[in-house]
């Protein structure tokens, strides 16, 4: 008997050991996955400029040694495809943007943010933060508008993005797009972004039927027309004289002749333009006169503004 009691011992032992370690084995993992701050993204276009901005999230964890792995989902206006990343405007206009990993490249299910937690001691809590870069394209210029979109942040245990998320974190983004008229002028041939708001042309000998030419550059994500005025009334004076000689010119194909002061429309209402601009060719001809004027400089100012349609 002595020995039976003893084997029973044993045995009872044994099994309570192995609940212990059961237990031990199964301690689940323990994440918060949040944003820091605000996690309303909003950002402003600025003409000429990358625009970023960064979500920062922090990512605490307890518990045993643990590989994760963050990813991006396309956003609600993507249909999936998170190369395309777009805010809408109520409108339905389209301005894109896109979600980095911090080294360039773009965040998705498959290209993902990785990083590991060692085991925690103590049931204490382990801290990182994960700096996750926005970006507007700077191809974009679409009309003026608040534009929004929102995207999740997922995170998975492991190295890759297998199963249900453990935790998910919504980004929510809006970008302001002003209204952006501008106006240039350069040689023929020149493309928006390389002159600025003053050009002259030489017109040399000021004979009947002789011109220079400009072109004028606009900008503009509405839309828009074009006005004119001389500083003279449309013709070409010399100082301390009142010599005139008569000109006219040639906008976008057709031929115009000032008369008088004012602005005069030299457009119908024009559509925006794009990211590129839109030249209008401009050239400038004197007109054939009866007396011949006294020798000098003949100038004249003329002014090209956009307006309203």
């Amino acid at each position: 008997m002595k020995v039976q009691m003893k084997k029973l011992s044993r045995v009872s032992l044994v099994l309570l050991l192995l609940g212990v370690c059961s237990m031990q084995t199964l301690y689940a993992q323990d994440f918060q996955f949040r944003a820091r701050g605000d996690k309303n993204q909003r950002l402003t276009y600025v003409l000429g400029q990358t625009v970023e901005a960064t979500v920062s999230i922090r990512l605490r964890h307890r518990g045993p040694a643990v590989d994760y792995f963050v990813t991006a989902n396309a956003g609600q206006h993507a249909g999936g495809d998170v190369q395309n990343r777009r805010a809408v405007s109520t409108e339905g206009n389209v301005l894109r943007y896109q979600v980095y990993d911090g080294s360039g490249n773009i965040l998705s299910t498959t290209n993902g943010i990785t990083g590991s937690f060692p085991q925690s001691t103590g049931g204490g809590w382990q801290e990182t933060t994960i700096e996750i870069p926005l970006q507007l394209l700077p191809s974009e210029f679409p009309p003026a508008g608040e534009y929004t979109d929102t995207f999740a942040l997922e995170l998975y245990i492991g190295d890759s993005a297998t199963g249900t998320p453990e935790e998910t974190e919504e980004i929510n983004v809006t970008v302001t797009m002003p209204e952006i008229v501008d106006l240039q002028v350069g040689p023929p041939g020149a493309s928006y972004g390389s002159f600025g708001r003053t050009y002259s042309i030489s017109i040399d000998p000021a004979l009947p039927g002789m011109g220079d030419g400009a072109d004028l550059l606009v900008l503009a994500n509405t839309g828009f027309a074009l006005e004119v005025s001389s500083d003279n009334g449309g013709v070409l004076r010399i100082g301390g004289l009142e010599d005139t000689l008569p000109y006219r010119f040639r906008f976008n194909g057709s031929w115009i002749t000032i008369g008088g002061t004012g602005s005069f429309r030299i457009t119908g209402t024009e559509p925006p333009t794009g990211i590129g601009g839109r030249s209008y060719s401009f050239f400038a001809e004197i007109e054939y006169y009866d007396t011949l004027p006294a020798a000098g400089n003949y100038t004249d100012v003329l002014n090209f503004t956009v307006v309203a349609p």
